[in-house]
């Protein structure tokens, strides 16, 4: 029974940290797996309200993760994504990566050396959306993979369509980050394949599409794409193949 009291007043333990308007505020720790790696980010009770809750940033960095997210993604996309619970974002160093979603916990984190980069806020806010948001306009490829993540194969394809869906809606289009078209075996550059699946999906470098336009797009076109070809975590096929598997 001590043991167990020990775990609960540890569970409710706070700390003093220096929230996004700068004020000194109580706040609770959650823990969040980003890569295989645990972060501890402190939220603080006070301000865990409204459908989109930033913790961890500047005013300045708040503004544009919000401005990325309006120009990328409809209002009901999002209402019905945070129908239960806001949809929680921290700025937060992480080790090896630009930016990561944690489905168990609802949170998407970003390191702040990334917020310039609309590409990963984009990219992570379609996982939430995905897993979230329900699969109403949503088919083989487009809806989330992230309940059946014991797969390689569906892993890979989590991956690559994210990235095809958030390449469809960042607007504007801004190359910071290869992404996985780092990961891609090709004579082009990251940036060259970033930019022949934007025409793909957009048809242009200018503003993005949104809600079942993009979905459609990705949806219909995802095989003809460049990020399909993605085999990475082990996968035995690449993301295309694996998409026409599930179509069958």
């Amino acid at each position: 029974m001590r043991k167990k009291q020990q775990r609960l007043a540890a569970q409710r333990a706070r700390a003093q940290y220096r929230d996004s308007c700068g004020r000194f505020a109580s706040a609770r720790y959650r823990s969040v797996r980003v890569d295989e790696k645990t972060y501890k980010i402190p939220i603080d009770d006070k301000i865990e309200s409204g459908s989109i809750v930033i913790v961890g940033a500047t005013r300045e960095q708040e503004q544009k993760v919000r401005r990325y997210i309006k120009y990328g993604f409809t209002k009901s996309e999002i209402r019905a994504a945070t129908k239960e619970e806001p949809m929680l974002i921290a700025v937060a160093d992480l080790e090896d990566a630009a930016g990561g979603y944690d489905p168990k916990n609802r949170m998407i984190v970003i390191d702040p050396d990334y917020v310039d980069a609309p590409m990963t806020t984009v990219h992570e806010t379609v996982h939430y959306i995905k897993h979230n948001g329900g699969d109403k306009h949503r088919g083989p490829v487009t809806r989330t993979h992230i309940n059946a993540r014991d797969t390689p194969a569906e892993h890979n394809l989590e991956e690559a369509s994210t990235t095809a869906e958030a390449v469809a809606r960042c607007a504007p289009l801004a190359y910071q980050t290869p992404s996985y078209y780092g990961a891609l075996r090709s004579r082009c550059t990251a940036e060259e394949m970033l930019r022949q699946d934007r025409r793909l999906f957009v048809g242009s470098d200018g503003r993005g599409l949104k809600g079942k336009r993009a979905i459609d797009a990705v949806e219909k076109k995802f095989d003809n794409s460049e990020i399909a070809k993605l085999q990475a975590y082990g996968a035995r096929e690449n993301a295309r193949d694996h998409s026409r598997t599930l179509r069958r």
